[in-house]
């Protein structure tokens, strides 16, 4: 099916396709939808959803889990974006840099399995990334720019490093296990998160094939178990 909406809806703010029986299929352009806000579609089969320059300024919040899309995620991100899902999708190439996205405070494109590609510089405003499942490969990237940050998901992936750098004292949920993360690397964000300070929180670091150095007795371990926080270690 070709799903396009037609000039005369352009005064329409949300649109929700819902889950369709039978699926949607094809594409979703949303070009004359120039006071567009919202829109879902979730749990079809939309293999692409077109955007353009009309639709920056208003469209904040996207949500196309569950369909079948494929390129890359910032093609279907205007330029205003606040909340975009687009998780369990095709999506087959690599995370461009994001730091254009100044509005952009929740990024979920979690399984998207061909992926691949690092872990790009992301937008200050990002409070929430989801990425596990994507077969990231290469290092965790400093997030001592990212002074909103809240949860960070990339569980199941191929990183292996850690580049330094604080963390934000915003972040209550740090979840990178079943990585391939070398000792520094998980020394490096045991440490990172301790220095925030944070109480009560949650640290994911299993499956990693690395144990911190002096596993169960390293410092950083100890002081952010002692602050409330739930430590896996490997």
């Amino acid at each position: 099916m070709r799903l396009n909406f037609t000039p005369t809806e352009e005064v329409a703010t949300e649109v929700d396709l819902g889950t369709s029986c039978p699926k949607l299929s094809g594409q979703v352009s949303v070009t004359s939808y120039t006071g567009l806000t919202s829109i879902t579609c979730v749990g079809n089969d939309v293999t692409n959803f077109i955007i353009s320059s009309v639709n920056d300024d208003n469209l904040q919040y996207i949500n196309f889990a569950s369909n079948k899309l494929t390129g890359s995620v910032d093609q279907y991100m205007p330029q205003n974006i606040i909340t975009a899902t687009f998780q369990s999708n095709t999506l087959d190439v690599p995370l461009a840099n994001l730091s254009s996205y100044t509005l952009l405070e929740n990024l979920n494109i979690g399984s998207n399995y061909s992926m691949g590609g690092g872990i790009p510089v992301l937008p200050a405003s990002l409070k929430l990334f989801d990425a596990q499942f994507c077969s990231l490969t290469g290092n965790i990237p400093s997030l001592s720019s990212n002074i909103n940050l809240q949860s960070v998901n990339v569980t199941s992936n191929d990183l292996t490093e850690f580049s330094g750098g604080t963390i934000s004292s915003t972040v209550t949920s740090f979840l990178a296990e079943n990585n391939n993360l070398v000792q520094g690397a998980v020394d490096g964000i045991l440490a990172a998160v301790n220095t925030a300070g944070t109480n009560n929180g949650e640290l994911n670091l299993g499956g990693t094939n690395s144990a911190p150095t002096s596993g169960s007795l390293n410092t950083d371990y100890i002081a952010l178990s002692s602050r409330g926080w739930a430590v896996s270690i490997a």
